[in-house]
C-alpha cells in the first residue's frame, strides 16, 4: 500500500472518531416522543383568571384551597373523556367550582389517540389514570403559607429575622368582620395589613397595594416548598422610599416554618 493511501485512510479514520465523539451520530428521532397518556394537571384557579397578575405561577397539586379548580389533560389533539362526579367532559382543559369542603374528590380521565408505532409498538392509543384531591375545610384560610419562619433576605444573610404570615387576618373593629392578609418583619419593624391584592393558593401567595404608612408597599409572592412544606421563598419588591414610586428594590427572603 501506497504512502498517500495508508495518509488517507488513517485521516479518514481519525475524521469518523471526532465526528463519533462530537455527537456525529445520526438524531433518535424517538427522543422526544411519549407513548400516549392519560396524565394530566389539577391547578387552583380562580372565577376571573385574566385579572390574575403577571407573577401568577399554575401548579399540579392534590390539594386545593381556592374554590376554582382546573383539570388539564397533558396530551394534546387526542379525544378526552373526564369523569368527574356524576359529570363527563370530552374537553382537553375545563374550570370547576364549589366543591365539597373537607373532602376527597375523585376525578379520571381516559385519552384515546392514534399511537406513534415507529417509536412505541405496543402502544395501543388508549390510556386512563384516576387521580384524587382533597379541598381544605376553609376557603383561603387553609392555606400552608400562613406560619411564623426564621430566614434571610438572599443579599443580607448576616441579618436573619422572623416573618410571619396570617393568610385569614381577622380585621380588628371590622363591623363586617372580614379576613385580610397580614405579614409581620417582612419589611423590618412593619406590621402590615389591608392588602389591595392577595391572592391564596394552598402552597402560594400573591400579594401587594399595601396602604400602611412608611412600609414600602411590598410587592410579591410567596411559596411553600420542601418534603414537609416547611420551606418559604418570597421573592417581593418594595419601593426606594416612602414617596419614590419608581425603581424599585428587588428582594429575596427565604426561611424556614418555626414550630
Amino acid at each position: 500500500m501506497s504512502l498517500f493511501k495508508t495518509y488517507i485512510r488513517l485521516s479518514t479514520s481519525l475524521a469518523l472518531v471526532f465526528l463519533a465523539s462530537c455527537g456525529g451520530e445520526e438524531p433518535n428521532p424517538c427522543a422526544e416522543e411519549a407513548p400516549v397518556t392519560a396524565a394530566f394537571k389539577i391547578e387552583e384557579t380562580f372565577q376571573l383568571p385574566n385579572l390574575l397578575p403577571e407573577s401568577w405561577e399554575f401548579y399540579d397539586t392534590d390539594t386545593v384551597n381556592t374554590n376554582y379548580v382546573m383539570f388539564t389533560a397533558i396530551e394534546d389533539s387526542a379525544v378526552y373523556e373526564w369523569q368527574l362526579g356524576a359529570e363527563t367532559l370530552t374537553e382537553q382543559s375545563f374550570t370547576r367550582h364549589s366543591f365539597p369542603r373537607g373532602e376527597n374528590i375523585e376525578v379520571s380521565l381516559k385519552v384515546t389517540k392514534t399511537p406513534n408505532l415507529g417509536c412505541f409498538p405496543d402502544d395501543d392509543g388508549e390510556d386512563e389514570v384516576s387521580r384524587s384531591f382533597y379541598v381544605t375545610e376553609k376557603f383561603i384560610c387553609g392555606s400552608l403559607v400562613t406560619g411564623t419562619y426564621v430566614g434571610f433576605n438572599m443579599d443580607e444573610e448576616d441579618n436573619a429575622r422572623t416573618v410571619s404570615i396570617d393568610v385569614c387576618y381577622d380585621l380588628p373593629g371590622d363591623p363586617l368582620d372580614r379576613n385580610s392578609l397580614r405579614i409581620i418583619n417582612l419589611v423590618e419593624g412593619c406590621d402590615t395589613n389591608g392588602f389591595g391584592i392577595w391572592f391564596s393558593r394552598y402552597r402560594q401567595l400573591n400579594f401587594g397595594a399595601n396602604g400602611t404608612i412608611d412600609c414600602l408597599d411590598p410587592t410579591g409572592t410567596v411559596k411553600i416548598f420542601g418534603a414537609k412544606n416547611d420551606s418559604i421563598l418570597i421573592n417581593y419588591n418594595i419601593k426606594r422610599g416612602q414617596d419614590i414610586f419608581d425603581d424599585r428594590i428587588s428582594k429575596m427572603f427565604k426561611g424556614i416554618r418555626k414550630n
